[in-house]
């Protein structure tokens, strides 16, 4: 699961936050456009990441 202070670390100069929620975060580069899918799973163990970008 991702919480405030994780996603706290995303610089808001940097990258725009689109959607979040337990186990989903996408972000988007204010530089280059480019957006990533982040899912958190929390299997086969906690803080186990899947990232499309």
């Amino acid at each position: 699961m991702f919480d405030a202070n994780e996603l706290s670390v995303l610089d808001p100069k940097y990258f725009s936050i689109i959607f979040t929620d337990a186990f989903d975060v996408t972000i988007m580069s204010r530089n280059t456009g480019h957006f990533w899918f982040i899912h958190n799973p929390e299997y086969p163990t906690p803080g186990t990441l899947m990232t499309v970008s």
